[in-house]
């Protein structure tokens, strides 16, 4: 919250004959606070958010956590290769990141901790963890369409750099340079204490700090989070569509159209569906970025209300992004699909 906002407020409380002004400063602050919690809390926004908050968010995370697990068992009945242990890599982070968005940051009450020194340490550790579990499964997406182009570009090296052992190299450095990347985090996240509740929240930041701040969450929200995952996996996507219809046109001319269906591999047209939904829920949530930025200081507590169901809205989007993988694969991935009701006994192996 700017400066501005603040003026704002100061100025709706001080014409507010809902205050007593009467009573001691901590009483009139208590007063405020729950004053302005009670009228955000009668919003549609706010009865909307909840909503979502209690019982979409929720659902789809169960959801999203089964469709993931379901994703690493069938992963371990295919052969191994590159690709499998990225896709396995990718369910390990979106279990992650849903159990952490979906659960933890919404029914952790950082409040009531006995020891002051450990619940700083733990919020400084919530805050990096905070911002990596949600970065990991994008740079681990980047990864997979990287090896599919090397397969589609330059198929006589995909066999010395497509390779298993360098799959897993390079997952444990994505996670190496996230986790690092999102240290500097530490320094924002502090236990505010608001009243009897303690918060785990970005606030209390020295002044040498808060410009620091801006640069280092303006580069995270609009370049490492969004636009260099979402340019990186578009551009290397057209360039995969591209070759894959140059094959296509080529394998037609040579052998005519009974060659249409097998032409291309299954699984190099699976990811540019799994990266097009990607991109679309990117999208939508640097959209809604942008909206609560727009929301007026003016409308006190419409705005909380409004940028709290922005907040929550965006989190669908997330939750999304880490649930719809297993549909995608088993509508798209007819190995994939196989092998899954293989495992449930559904069909069998000729």
């Amino acid at each position: 919250m700017g400066e501005s906002c603040e003026i704002e407020i100061a100025k709706y409380w001080k014409d507010d004959p809902a205050v007593d002004w009467s009573g001691s400063a901590e009483n009139i602050s208590k007063e405020i606070d729950e004053l302005y919690w009670k009228r955000v809390g009668e919003s549609n926004e706010f009865k909307a958010a909840w909503i979502f908050g209690m019982y979409i968010l929720p659902v789809l995370a169960v959801i999203g956590t089964v469709g993931n697990l379901l994703t690493i068992m069938v992963m371990r009945k295919i052969p191994a290769n590159s690709t499998t242990v990225y896709l396995t890599a990718l369910a390990v982070s979106d279990i992650n990141s849903l159990l952490w968005d979906s659960v933890l940051s919404i029914t952790l009450p950082y409040q009531d901790i006995a020891i002051e020194t450990w619940s700083t340490i733990a919020c400084k550790v919530i805050g990096i963890h905070d911002w990596a579990s949600t970065w990991t499964g994008t740079y681990i997406l980047v990864a997979v369409t990287m090896d599919r182009l090397i397969y589609c570009i330059w198929p006589l090296k995909a066999s010395n750099y497509c390779t298993k052992k360098n799959a897993i190299r390079v997952c444990i450095i994505i996670y190496v340079f996230i986790y690092g990347l999102c240290i500097p985090n530490s320094l924002f996240f502090n236990v505010i204490e608001k009243h009897t509740k303690k918060m785990c929240m970005i606030g209390d930041i020295p002044e040498n700090l808060k410009e620091v701040k801006h640069i280092y969450i303006g580069a995270y929200n609009y370049a490492i989070k969004f636009g260099i995952p979402f340019l990186l996996i578009c551009s290397m996507n057209i360039v995969i569509i591209r070759k894959l219809q140059a094959i296509r046109k080529k394998r037609m001319q040579l052998h005519g159209k009974q060659m249409k269906e097998k032409s291309t591999d299954n699984t190099t047209v699976l990811l540019p569906l799994v990266s097009a939904v990607f991109c679309i829920l990117v999208l939508s949530d640097a959209a809604l970025m942008v909206i609560q930025l727009t929301i007026s200081c003016r409308e006190i507590p419409t705005r909380e209300s409004r940028q709290m169901l922005c907040r929550v809205i965006s989190e669908t989007t997330s939750v999304l992004n880490s649930s719809l993988n297993f549909f995608l694969y088993t509508i798209s991935g007819a190995v994939f699909r196989n092998t899954f009701l293989e495992m449930i006994g559904i069909h069998k192996r000729k």
